[in-house]
């Protein structure tokens, strides 16, 4: 018979066991998890498709996540037609190179018409209409170039003749056709331009917005030309080109994200400086500036920021979220720590972090529609130090925290995370809706001072005295709350908005401070 082991060659052979055991064990555990966290890794497998989700049900793409590019276009191209969409005009009236080669074909079929020739006349911008005019060869001059844009500046903002600015009258005489066609398209009710993607993947935050940004020259180029016509004593058509601007601006409102509603915002701007000259004006008569007043209380709201955050905004947030759930080797940008691998897709619960970025929209919305402005101050600070307090989290430390068994509160921060890399910048953007508004409010009231005075002989004590026949309601300052600012002077009248400083300083002017606090103020000399 064998001899039985010596007991501690038995105890040896047993602690051999298991650690050999143990080390079996924690190896099914680790490379358990981590094979659970790669199944997880397909975004269809784990993320859930509904409204506290990815708010869009449909299209879907190949993987079986939301086509949120897709889905974008077929809601915001609802009821569009080319006969009702001022973009069909518009995409003929500016520079075919505007709409990027790869996707020109997709855009042209979206809007529902033939590609325009190639060699059509298009819009000639303030630059190249300066290059064109100097013989090739001919050596760069910025002076000159400065003189030619300063005078376009001024162009568009006071009464002037062919014989003072003549190149900048040859820039609009070569432009007229495209003018034209701009006019026409600010006729039209709808503003659809197709929103697509650069990139294979169909990313929204690679979505070309090919069509906005040249709306700002056609702006400049009709106010210049309604203050030429001013200039030569045609107030009527001025007008018509001042209004034209004033809706192109309101039509650009309707691309669904912020950057359309800055450049409506910023077309606005362009008008109402406009404006001023004409309310000024001795040519104008009360008829005509009782239109005036008519055409702008009938044009279209403003864009609203808190809208286009609700939607378009918030999608583009969840499609972020989806391509860092597809691929998450780009989360490695969010840190400089290394990405585990396999890669983190799995160790995040999408679900949550989808949800965490539609609370965190929700209430970002419901700040941004608080009609107080010192209220809505208070409440987006509050709103911008959370997510300054969840800047800075590492993915490396997120997916030690979800292997280790933390899952929600690695999936939170992943949210988080999300939010404060990509969250548009909330604050600045309802500031300037609402800067808007006061200059919306200003300029109503200065047309409805200017009818009351061409009918009476002299402007009005108080703005009371435009309530209800040329005004519904006192105008009222959105920064302040109150009545908008007015006097009587000797000569004319000073109206101001108190501005986004929040405090009347004295009707001096912000434009004229360089940084210095200063009130939005409409002054008149005359007529």
């Amino acid at each position: 018979m064998p001899s039985a082991a010596p007991p501690a060659e038995k105890e040896s052979r047993g602690k051999l066991r298991l650690l050999i055991g143990g080390f079996v064990l924690l190896n099914v555990l680790v490379f358990g998890r981590l094979a659970w966290f790669w199944y997880l890794s397909e975004p269809a497998r784990q993320i859930t498709v509904g409204p506290e989700t990815t708010v869009l049900e449909s299209p879907l793409k190949a993987d079986g996540t939301v086509d949120f590019v897709a889905g974008l276009n077929e809601r915001v191209s609802q009821g569009v037609t080319p006969e009702n969409n001022a973009v069909a005009l518009l995409a003929r009236a500016y520079d075919p190179r505007v709409i990027a080669d790869a996707v020109s074909s997709r855009y042209y079929d979206l809007l529902q018409i033939p590609v325009p020739p190639a060699d059509r006349q298009c819009l000639v911008g303030e630059s190249n209409f300066f290059t064109q005019r100097n013989p090739p060869g001919t050596p760069a001059n910025p002076d000159a170039q400065q003189a030619f844009s300063e005078q376009r500046g001024t162009a568009s903002s006071r009464p002037w003749t062919r014989s003072e600015f003549p190149e900048i009258a040859a820039m609009l005489d070569q432009n007229a056709a495209p003018l034209a066609l701009v006019v026409e398209a600010s006729r039209r009710e709808r503003y659809y331009s197709p929103l697509l993607s650069s990139d294979p993947s169909n990313s929204m935050i690679t979505i070309l917005l090919s069509i906005e940004q040249e709306q700002r020259e056609a702006a400049r180029q009709l106010t210049a030309r309604a203050m030429l016509k001013l200039g030569e004593g045609d107030p009527a058509g001025a007008w018509e080109d001042l209004l034209a601007t004033h809706r192109l601006g309101r039509l650009t409102g309707q691309c669904p994200f912020m950057i359309g509603a800055l450049v409506s915002i910023a077309i606005e701007a362009i008008a109402c400086e406009a404006d001023k000259a004409l309310i000024a004006s001795p040519a104008l008569t009360a008829v005509q500036a009782r239109q005036c007043l008519q055409d702008l209380q009938n044009l279209p709201p403003l864009p609203s920021i808190a809208n286009q955050l609700d939607f378009a905004e918030r999608l583009s947030l969840l499609d972020v979220t989806l391509q860092l759930a597809r691929d998450p080797s780009q989360i490695a940008s969010f840190s400089d720590s290394p990405v585990p691998s396999p890669g983190l897709s799995g160790a995040i619960d999408w679900n949550i972090a989808l949800t965490l970025v539609n609370d965190e929209i929700d209430n970002a919305v419901a700040v941004m529609r608080e009609p107080d402005v010192a209220k809505r101050a208070a409440r987006l600070q509050e709103m911008n130090d959370s997510l300054h307090a969840h800047r800075g989290k590492s993915p490396a430390g997120m997916g030690v925290r979800s292997f280790l068994g933390n899952r929600t509160s690695a999936s939170r921060d992943m949210g988080w995370s999300i939010l404060t890399m990509f969250m548009p910048a909330a604050e600045q953007a309802i500031n300037a809706e609402t800067r808007a508004h006061a200059r919306e409010q200003l300029f109503l009231t200065g047309f409805a001072l200017a009818v009351y005075q061409r009918d009476s002989g002299a402007y009005p004590e108080t703005l009371a005295a435009l309530v209800p026949e040329l005004l519904p309601t006192a105008p009222i300052d959105p920064w302040s709350g109150k009545e908008l600012i007015y006097r009587r002077t000797e000569t004319g009248f000073i109206a101001y908005s108190v501005w986004d400083d929040m405090r009347d300083n004295g009707g001096i002017d912000f434009s004229t401070q360089q940084g210095a606090p200063g009130d939005l103020v409409l002054e008149i000399s005359g007529p």
